[in-house]
């Protein structure tokens, strides 16, 4: 019995979304439930700070107008610079799709509460939960300024890490541990389905909650498109493939290298940094790609080391190089 499986979206709001799978063949539930839950905690690309500068308050230390690190208590503030990171980690940022990186600042003085709504945010930055507490100033007279860098990225991010992705190195600048996934929590379960009198099909039921800055269909239309992506790759290796009337097949190894060089950047799977990053600079086949240098791909807005790396890797893949 071929039998089509439908989707049914049981709730789908800002911060929560349940989705229902069904008819599925024996065994289908686990299997799809289990890669789109792994996929769906690790794969999400989101956007977090990724590093603190906190000013002083005595103007007149020109030396160092900046708290230094982490172990050091902010003066007038109830809690130190770990403890401000710590809660910094519960506020949600999301940037805009055309924007890599931006600023969040809070410049408040005054005794009293410090939360989400105090920030104001650089062009396409957005606090999601105004409402997060983030410190308490303990003194009327103190005063309180921090500039937060915010990046787009996948997963957690050490702060030694950081150092790799444009943080400047210099006294002040306090690298974070950064969480950049959008998705809180993920479950699934699995339930017998009856078809007519055939009771051998099963019932998928995915719960997915998010931190508000991505809704939950969003999030699993984005891990499908991605398992769809990968097991195309891996299926096109044995040979070809039918999807939906498209073809998919191993590259021909006696194709021409001007074919090659012709292919669109947009094939090649570049993360999303990366990918913009070329679009910006109007590059769009492999040709045009060959004839940057690692100086002149550099000096491209937001492109940076790791951009660098992943595209010679892919370069070399296909056979090419960036000019020397």
């Amino acid at each position: 019995m071929n039998i089509e499986p439908k989707i049914e979206i049981r709730s789908d709001e800002d911060t929560i979304g349940q989705f229902i799978v069904e008819p599925l063949e024996q065994g289908m539930g686990n299997t799809l439930g289990n890669a789109l839950r792994r996929l769906l905690l690790s794969g999400i690309e989101g956007a977090a700070v990724t590093s603190i500068c906190i000013h002083k308050k005595d103007p007149s230390d020109k030396e160092c107008p900046y708290i230094e690190h982490e172990f050091k208590p902010i003066p007038g503030v109830k809690e130190d610079v770990t403890d401000l990171m710590l809660n910094l980690r519960n506020m949600y940022v999301k940037l805009a799709d055309n924007v890599e990186s931006g600023v969040i600042r809070i410049d408040v003085q005054g005794k009293g509460e410090v939360t989400g709504d105090r920030t104001e945010c650089s062009e396409g930055v957005e606090v999601v939960n105004k409402d997060v507490y983030l410190c308490f100033i303990t003194d009327e007279d103190a005063e309180f300024k921090i500039d937060m860098t915010v990046e787009r990225g996948k997963g957690y991010r050490l702060p030694e890490k950081q150092l790799e992705h444009h943080v400047p190195d210099k006294i002040g600048i306090i690298p974070m541990a950064s969480v950049f996934s959008p998705i809180v929590k993920v479950g699934y379960s699995v339930d017998p389905c009856r078809v007519g009198q055939n009771t051998n099909f099963e019932r998928l039921v995915i719960d997915i909650t998010t931190n508000g800055t991505v809704k939950a269909s969003d999030a699993l239309r984005s891990a499908c498109e991605q398992l769809i992506v990968m097991f195309t790759m891996i299926g096109s290796c044995a040979g070809q493939l039918n999807i939906a009337g498209l073809q998919f097949g191993p590259m021909d190894k006696a194709a021409s290298k001007e074919q090659m060089l012709d292919r669109s950047v947009e094939t090649l799977q570049f993360s999303h940094r990366t990918k913009n990053c070329l679009a910006r600079e109007n590059i769009k086949t492999v040709r045009e790609l060959t004839k940057y240098s690692e100086s002149e791909l550099l000096k491209i807005k937001s492109f940076g080391k790791v951009s660098l790396d992943e595209v010679k890797l892919k370069l070399e893949e296909l056979g090419f190089e960036i000019k020397k």
